[in-house]
């Protein structure tokens, strides 16, 4: 199953100005941070958790950034 991430990296981009920056903030490298946007790895339970919480996504909305399936 292939998720769309496209929502979560609009709000990346706008918190952090560059996917870069979200890397140094979530301490991965921006090749992870590319690869999980990508869909070419998976986000954990731990990342989506930080995610969240710097991104400041209400809980109600976590499915919307980060389970919203390809269509």
């Amino acid at each position: 199953m292939e998720y769309n991430f496209g929502q979560l990296k609009e709000l990346i981009k706008r918190k952090y100005g560059t996917y870069g920056r979200f890397a140094e903030a979530m301490n991965v490298s921006n090749q992870r941070i590319s690869m999980m946007l990508n869909g070419k790895s998976t986000w954990n339970a731990d990342l989506i958790y930080r995610a969240v919480e710097l991104l400041g996504i209400p809980q109600e909305r976590i499915g919307h950034y980060f389970f919203t399936t390809e269509v």
